[in-house]
């Protein structure tokens, strides 16, 4: 292991690049502060912010890996690869790629908070153990590989945590507005029947008793009487097989999205002979030669995110969109867009640094303190901006144990590195 210099650094890299992994996805939130925000409700949509920042992202990132490493030295590395290595990273930095869209369609279709524990949790798993099988099981029983394993449980229970939260604030949520809804409805009703009853007095003055009508339930069609309504049980179970169905799915692209993130390692794993020229052979420091990776993994996985937002924004009818700011809200969103992607390269970066900095284990160590770091963090942030005022007392509980578990799986992990 490394010394305690490097560890600490390695550690505080990693928290830094969770901290910032969670920030960046706030500037695409209508209900971030006006001076980070660049999506809102009445302009722009996910994908008119999405498609701007995936390109300023590439070339941020370009520009850095070319800039570190050299020109020379990555065309020379490059030309000199074996066309299957070379391959086989462009495949799965593709691959890669598409575990990003396939996250967004997931959390679309399966929700925030069980979409987000659900592909967190195998995210975490798969890039810990497969790291640790792949390329270092002789050290699978070190104490520092027994402890970090420990801590990633603490993890995956904070990531379940959080998920079981965020569900009883969206079902109360959802209570309170279908009662406002009910109520708005019961108003409406009572002074359509007190409409009736006035209408009713006037056409046939003198009239005594009590009006009566006699509740229908089911559809009135013109000339067709009236067409029964289903019955609750059957409409529970039509209701019901359409959820089975629609919640297999989003489970279905959830895991799809995380088993499609991990295969960024394997673009590490069959990168290494590229890794290892452009540091022997082109004298490029062991800290920058995964550099020459990361820019052909950023470049590729762009290719599909890329054509997600264009699929959105064609699907959504929300080009237009790009139109509706003035000069001065274009100046605003770009220099947002331009934070918001020096965040996202930047996490990335900080993340490879920190492994390198952790030694022999650094990416079974590195990956699952930034992935708890991340989650910690945007747990943080949901605190401070005040989207749990007003939720029930037991989803402020949870949220609450979330969080502790989180910085105990930050803390387990962070003394693996560190320490042993």
């Amino acid at each position: 292991m490394a010394g305690a210099g490097r560890s600490i650094a390695a550690v505080l890299f990693s928290l830094i690049g969770g901290v910032m992994n969670a920030t960046w996805p706030l500037f695409c939130k209508p209900e971030s502060p006006e001076l980070i925000r660049v999506a809102t409700s009445d302009g722009w949509q996910w994908e008119n912010v999405w498609l701007p920042f995936i390109i300023h992202s590439t070339v941020l990132n370009a520009i850095f890996c070319v800039s570190v490493v050299g020109p020379d030295a990555l065309l020379a590395v490059y030309r000199e690869a074996s066309p299957v290595d070379l391959g086989l990273v462009c495949t799965f930095s593709f691959l890669w790629g598409s575990g990003t869209a396939c996250f967004s369609l997931g959390i679309q279709l399966l929700g925030a908070g069980p979409g987000t524990a659900l592909v967190m949790s195998l995210l975490v798993v798969i890039g810990t153990l497969l790291p640790l099988i792949e390329d270092h099981a002789d050290d699978a029983g070190s104490p520092a590989a027994l402890v970090t394993l420990l801590g990633l449980l603490f993890a995956i229970s904070g990531f379940v945590s959080s998920a079981l939260s965020s569900g009883i604030k969206a079902r109360a949520i959802e209570a309170a507005q279908s009662k406002a809804k009910a109520e708005s409805g019961a108003d409406e009703q009572a002074d359509r029947v007190e409409a009736s009853t006035a209408a009713a007095a006037v056409a046939a003055p003198g009239a005594t008793g009590t009006p009566h009508a006699k509740a229908v339930t089911g559809t009135t069609q013109p000339g067709k009487g009236t067409t029964p309504a289903l019955t609750k049980e059957a409409s529970d179970e039509t209701q019901g097989a359409g959820e089975k169905t629609s919640h297999l799915t989003a489970v279905a692209v959830c895991v799809a999205g995380a088993v499609m993130s991990s295969m960024l390692q394997f673009s590490f794993v069959y990168g290494d002979p590229l890794i290892t020229h452009a540091e022997e052979e082109e004298g490029v420091s062991g800290a920058a030669a995964p550099l020459v990776v990361w820019l052909l993994a950023f470049s590729l996985a762009a290719l599909w995110n890329v054509a997600y937002a264009v699929y959105l924004l064609s699907k959504n009818e929300t080009w237009a969109r790009y139109t509706w700011v003035g000069w001065s809200d274009v100046a605003r969103k770009s220099r947002n867009i331009t934070v918001m992607s020096l965040f996202f390269v930047g996490h990335i970066h900080f993340y490879g640094q920190s492994q390198h900095l952790f030694g022999d284990l650094g990416p079974v160590v590195a990956w699952p303190l930034i992935m708890s770091s991340t989650v910690l963090s945007g747990q943080i942030w949901s605190v401070f901006m005040k989207e749990w005022a007003g939720v029930p007392p037991l989803a402020m509980k949870v949220n609450v144990a979330s969080i502790c578990l989180l910085v105990a799986a930050v803390s387990i992990i962070a003394i693996a590195g560190a320490v042993l």
